[in-house]
Order: structure tokens, then C-alpha cells, then sequence
């Protein structure tokens, strides 16, 4: 076999794993993000009230199948985002460049190596009941997560 006869096979072999792997194996696809949230009740540590008691809240936390270095974080309404493509974030946070790998971080919380989108903006309340989305991006990989907040009931202490 003639050095360009090996050649043209190699080639031709290369080209049909790299269809292959396109094809089947979604190696060349960004990676999708699980993410999973969690609603606990209880005091508050970082918030606090003007009278400087704890108050009590319902923490809203998310936590991913793995480490992340986010770069957009964006809570939606479903319903604002069935109407309108770009519809009001309730919380936006973006990365330039920097942010730490996450596992998990709280609703309305800072991330580290991130900030609010507009400058001073804090996470708006969320209401109970109503659908949400939760958007993220990171390097290669996208996400998003439906949540709801159900009606928490204050425990009496």
C-alpha cells in the first residue's frame, strides 16, 4: 500500500468516528445542568429584621448534580416567560470571569465571583404558588429548573 493510499484510509476512518461521534454520542453538545431545590423553614442567620431579631423565612436552596463555575444565574416567572422571550428577571447574577466552582447556593443569596447584573440589585420575594424558573450557564453547560413554592405555615416559636 503507497504511502497515500494509508493516508486517504486514515482519513476516511477518522472522518466516520468523527460522524459517529457527533451522531451518537453527544460528545460535541454543551452538557446539561440537573439541578434540584430544596425549601427549609426555620431562623435566618443572615437576614434579620430591624430589630435585629432573626426572622423566619423559608430558605429556597439549589443544589447540582456536580461542581459548577456559573456564569449567568436568572430566576424567571413560567407564566412572564410563555408571553415574552426576555422576560423580568426576579434575580440575576452574572460571572465575567472568575466565579468558583458551586455545588449548591440559596435564592437571593451573593455567589462568590459573581454579581447582580444592575448594580445594587437585590433578589425580589418570591410568592407562593406560583411557577418560576431557574436559568443557569456555565463554561459548556446549560440548565433549568421549574420550582414552586408552596404555602409555608409559621411553626409558632
Amino acid at each position: 500500500m503507497t504511502r497515500k493510499r494509508k493516508f486517504l484510509a486514515l482519513a476516511g476512518v477518522m472522518v466516520v468516528l468523527g460522524l459517529y461521534a457527533y451522531a451518537y454520542r453527544d460528545w460535541f453538545r454543551p452538557g446539561e445542568i440537573q439541578i434540584y431545590d430544596r425549601i427549609s423553614t426555620g431562623r435566618s442567620i443572615r437576614r434579620s429584621t430591624r430589630t435585629n431579631l432573626t426572622a423566619n423565612v423559608a430558605g429556597l436552596a439549589f443544589v447540582f448534580d456536580r461542581y459548577y463555575e456559573l456564569t449567568d444565574v436568572k430566576v424567571v416567572a413560567v407564566a412572564e416567560l410563555a408571553t415574552n422571550k426576555h422576560a423580568y428577571a426576579l434575580w440575576r447574577l452574572v460571572s465575567d470571569s472568575n466565579s468558583i466552582p458551586v455545588k449548591a447556593f440559596n435564592y437571593g443569596e451573593h455567589i462568590r465571583g459573581m454579581r447582580p447584573e444592575v448594580k445594587r440589585a437585590r433578589a425580589e420575594p418570591l410568592e407562593s404558588n406560583v411557577p418560576y424558573r431557574l436559568l443557569v450557564q456555565a463554561k459548556g453547560h446549560k440548565g433549568q429548573h421549574d420550582f414552586k413554592i408552596d404555602g409555608v405555615k409559621d411553626s409558632g416559636q
